[in-house]
Parts: C-alpha cells; structure tokens; sequence
C-alpha cells in the first residue's frame, strides 16, 4: 500500500525523477530535476517536439508546488513499498488536468 510522506525539505525530493505523463490523446516522457536550492528543470520528450521549462518549488502543507504560465502543479512524495515515488499533479490555464507518478 501507498504511504504518504510529508515533504519538508528539499532535500527529500532533490535528484532526477522520470515518468509517462498521460494526456489526452498523447503519453509525454519527463524528466524532472530538482536541485538543492529548489529550482528545477522539467524536460518532457512528445511524439511531436519537446517541451522544456525551469522554476523554483515550494513547500508547503507537506507538499512542494510549482507554478508557471503554462500550468501548475503540486508533489506528492509517496512511499510505495519503500521505494520513493514523486506524485506529480498538473493542471493548466484551461482546467485540463494530468499527473504521472515519478520515480528516479
């Protein structure tokens, strides 16, 4: 069973997490970085193009968030039969809403 971990600092969720983002009509591969000042790097492969983007999370209510033009998104930090999974929940301007489950 899944256990839900507070996230209160960085550096718990540092390092580089991937996973399949599943969207409508489109799976993405991401690769996301997150360094020890909380900035980050997402990087996501598509059938079409790429997509890049930095940040800086923060941390709050156990969780981290990142907020950008395009979307924002909120970290989950899980422990699934002790191993680590970062749960990534993204929505954009336009109300669509994905996530993926990261791991590293």
């Amino acid at each position: 069973p899944d256990i839900p971990m507070q996230i209160t600092s960085i550096e718990q969720i540092k390092g580089k997490w991937a996973g399949v983002v599943e969207r409508t009509r489109r799976d993405d591969f991401v690769e996301f970085t997150i360094n020890d000042d909380a900035t980050y790097q997402v990087t996501s492969a598509r059938l079409v193009g790429s997509f890049d983007s930095k940040g800086k999370l923060t941390l709050r209510d156990g969780m981290a968030f990142a907020e950008g033009p395009n979307a924002k998104g909120s970290f989950r930090l899980i422990d699934r039969g002790g191993k680590a999974v970062l749960r990534l929940d993204v929505v954009e301007p336009n109300g669509l809403r994905y996530g993926t489950d990261l791991t590293r």
